[in-house]
């Protein structure tokens, strides 16, 4: 298992009483609430419906929002996507109904502005990172979801067990892209050309991709629960 699948497992057991660090918001995307519904719907100006989790702002306070009121889809890597009061400071998940997920969005603005292939490179690093962080996030939401009932100590281990597998099977995907495009690169081409060529950055986008949709798919858990 590679370094990171162990890191990630660690950090599943060990920092599921962890609380969020503090932090600036990486993307905020200022948007105008139009009204509610059952269960748990916020529908915004231009047709976007969000699913959201009623915590640090209530459903009753949500009652007396005004249509028109100004709130922005928020986003940084201890919280995942928020739907932000700037009013109150305070703010709730989303959990599905974005047309475009923040770090998308983050990562699309980089790589519109690189100018080299380096750039793009360091760009794609970033946007991995993102979703690294993402994955862990929801993971740690995932197993610490309480509705319902909490999980069992045998669902939990085949909880992790079955999260392991994809761990091995990421890094399995990782290698094979890596050699898929490797043997596209000409030998003669120096190491560090090679590492910021187009087929370079291929295989990072889809090393990336291995990653999103499994944040993605962890949280379509929590958003069907």
């Amino acid at each position: 298992m590679s370094c990171k699948g162990m890191l990630l497992l660690a950090g599943v057991v060990l920092a599921l009483g962890s609380s969020a660090e503090a932090g600036e918001w990486s993307h905020k995307e200022s948007v105008s609430y139009r009204e509610n519904h059952d269960p748990s719907w916020v529908h915004l100006d231009g047709g976007q419906a969000l699913h959201v989790s009623y915590s640090a702002i209530k459903w009753v306070e949500v009652e007396r929002w005004k249509k028109g009121k100004r709130l922005f889809v928020a986003y940084k890597p201890e919280t995942g996507a928020v739907l932000l009061d700037p009013d109150t400071g305070r703010h709730i998940p989303i959990l599905s109904g974005l047309r475009r997920h923040p770090i998308d969005v983050i990562l699309m603005k980089r790589m519109a502005a690189a100018v080299s292939p380096s750039d793009k490179r360091a760009c794609l690093e970033h946007g991995k990172f993102l979703w690294d962080r993402e994955l862990n996030r929801v993971w740690r939401a995932v197993l610490a979801d309480d509705r319902g009932r909490r999980f069992t100590a045998q669902e939990k281990k085949e909880m992790i067990g079955a999260q392991r597998k994809w761990i091995e099977f990421r890094d399995a995907q990782i290698e094979a892209i890596h050699f898929f495009f490797g043997k596209r690169r000409r030998s003669s081409v120096s190491y560090q050309r090679r590492r910021s060529s187009m087929p370079s950055l291929f295989a990072e986008q889809q090393v990336i991709d291995l990653t999103r949709q499994q944040a993605l798919r962890l949280g379509s858990l929590l958003d069907n629960h």
